[in-house]
């Protein structure tokens, strides 16, 4: 499908909160140059989707469905518990831990194996666009990063089958026994909702002082500060359809420019891969 040229005057496929400030942020990254650019993702219904399944897919989904009943239930328990201390504002990072921890034990306790994972994890679809924008990162030798609060084992598999390289990927990483088993995961490998940020990370703070400026994607409000800055960080939230409230999609996204988003995409990516194409081919 060939994609629509990009018009920073009137942005195809974009719903932009501040016309005058997008161009500003615009301007300054082409005169800064292609080589001070860097793609920041998530990844979890970012670059996946549930469009062509009709059920919610995250890394961890993945990863839980081949539990089996009884540790589904007990997943789900600890889910709960974890999720109400979030949805609190108590989640502690000593508290992230203890929950992927407590996560993670159930696969081992049951025999989850890498081979079954791989299986369940090449039938997840990508967002429309999503390779090539990746494609085209390529190309303009724009180094992609995903930081992820999912699972790195199942974004490596997915990005494999649907023949994606990011540059780096950022996500908890999982250890396997000889027999392929899950058994744990690497200390320090972790991401999540306390320290999903650029800042926090080493490789990342020195990708960013060689490349200032970020074009930032996720779907989350919280994604939208995964990256420190303002006129240096172009953020852009996607979505499947502006469906946080059926009746009234405009909260959605006021919503969205609140937290500090600039661009809301529906659907697909290609009008980020004709931003990309745009921006590295200006005089």
């Amino acid at each position: 499908m060939p994609v629509a040229p990009f018009d920073p005057t009137k942005p195809e496929g974009f719903i932009i909160s501040n016309p005058t400030h997008i161009a500003r942020k615009l301007r300054a990254m082409v005169a800064a140059g292609p080589q001070k650019i860097y793609y920041l993702f998530d990844f979890d219904r970012t670059l996946t989707t549930s469009k062509y399944t009709g059920s919610d897919v995250t890394t961890w989904h993945i990863l839980h469905g081949l539990l089996p009943e009884a540790g589904k239930k007990q997943s789900a328990a600890i889910r709960s518990k974890y999720l109400a201390m979030e949805a609190g504002g108590l989640l502690s990072v000593k508290d992230t831990l203890a929950w992927s921890s407590s996560e993670l034990k159930l696969h081992g306790t049951h025999g989850t194996n890498i081979k079954q994972l791989e299986a369940a994890a090449r039938t997840i679809a990508l967002r429309d666009g999503a390779r090539t924008l990746f494609t085209a990162c390529q190309t303009y030798d724009i180094p992609t990063v995903i930081l992820s609060a999912g699972v790195s084992d199942v974004i490596e598999i997915i990005a494999d089958e649907h023949r994606i390289s990011p540059t780096i990927i950022l996500s908890i990483k999982l250890v396997t026994a000889a027999d392929g088993r899950v058994i744990g995961w690497q200390r320090g490998s972790m991401v999540h909702t306390l320290n999903k940020r650029e800042k926090a990370n080493r490789r990342l703070a020195s990708l960013r002082a060689e490349r200032p400026y970020t074009v930032l994607i996720g779907d989350t409000l919280e994604d939208a500060n995964m990256a420190d800055g303002d006129d240096t960080v172009l953020r852009i939230r996607v979505c499947d359809v502006l469906k946080e409230d059926e009746d009234n999609p405009v909260d959605y996204l006021q919503q969205s420019f609140r937290a500090g988003y600039d661009m809301v995409v529906e659907g697909n990516l290609e009008p980020v891969v004709a931003l990309t194409h745009w921006l590295h081919n200006q005089p």
